[in-house]
């Protein structure tokens, strides 16, 4: 979560009565790199989340709220409250407003084995959740090309190398027979809240897409379980069972995984798209772990 869009008291309390809240006090979240977040206390003691929807248009949010509000049980979610005119998001300065459920729980840097089997299940029901809206995947190669010409300049002529001959490889290959799927396509640790040490709420949806479910294997495994992928793929295929060429692939996809948030944070490190409180991760993560990958 992050902050792009300040807002004060009196503005949120402007667009609490949309709602029929009575917010009594704000205070912005500034973890995070997508949305403006804030936790919203109202008069009556209860909390709840106040998003603004920094990268997305109305007519993008749409389908994504409508995943959200038809995900299963079995994938712990905030509950998206309606406005007063029984719509879902609000528009503050012509940007989506969205008010949530507050979630109780806190994300982990060391999850357990059953931490990650429980992550594991989840996904699993997620990529069998039928999609009614296909969203399409904007972070795409092409999106990864574009974002490559955009960087390549402001990087060594090793790490050129290593860039140009990975877009090659995922630009090369053949994976267009794989199953597609319901992906959250951004499920690291920290968009995953534990109460004690039970899964609570899987968060930041905004990424969400219909594209090829090893996507979103390969991201929840660099990062919760890097170095012991059955750890997730175990549970996982208690599920849903994956097929043997579809396993074949899943080295090619880490790589893919690796390679498209090393171009994310690369870009959010050299054209930040704003000054205010934001996290920037570091691009070095991802390139290490994608120069470990493809040894």
């Amino acid at each position: 979560m992050a902050v792009f869009t300040q807002l004060s008291l009196h503005e949120a309390q402007e667009i609490g009565e949309a709602y029929a809240f009575d917010i009594m006090h704000i205070q912005a979240i500034s973890e995070g790199i997508t949305n403006s977040n804030f936790v919203v206390q109202l008069r009556n003691g209860s909390v709840c989340i106040l998003t603004i929807i920094e990268q997305h248009t109305l007519a993008e949010t749409t389908p994504i709220i409508d995943l959200i509000k038809h995900l299963p049980n079995e994938i712990p979610h905030a509950k998206i409250y309606k406005t007063n005119q029984q719509k879902s998001f609000h528009t503050y300065k012509n940007k989506p407003v969205i008010m949530s459920q507050y979630l109780i729980g806190k994300s982990i840097d060391k999850p357990t084995n059953e931490q990650i089997a429980q992550i594991a299940t989840t996904m699993a029901y997620l990529h069998q959740t039928k999609p009614e809206f296909k969203i399409q995947n904007k972070r795409n190669i092409n999106w990864m090309q574009a974002i490559a010409n955009n960087v390549m300049d402001k990087l060594s002529s090793d790490d050129q190398t290593l860039l140009q001959q990975s877009l090659d490889e995922i630009q090369q290959a053949d994976f267009n027979h794989l199953s597609k799927s319901i992906i959250h396509h951004d499920l690291f640790r920290d968009n995953a809240l534990f109460y004690n040490t039970n899964l609570n709420g899987i968060i930041d949806f905004y990424y969400a897409c219909f594209d090829f479910t090893l996507i979103d294997i390969a991201i929840v495994i660099n990062d919760w379980c890097f170095d012991k992928p059955q750890l997730f793929l175990d549970p996982y295929q208690k599920h849903y069972a994956l097929q043997k060429d579809t396993l074949d692939l899943l080295p090619l996809f880490r790589r893919y995984a690796c390679l498209n948030f090393w171009l994310s944070r690369l870009s959010d490190f050299h054209f930040p798209k704003c000054k205010g409180h934001t996290t920037i991760k570091s691009p070095n993560e991802m390139k290490n772990k994608l120069i470990i990958l493809k040894q």
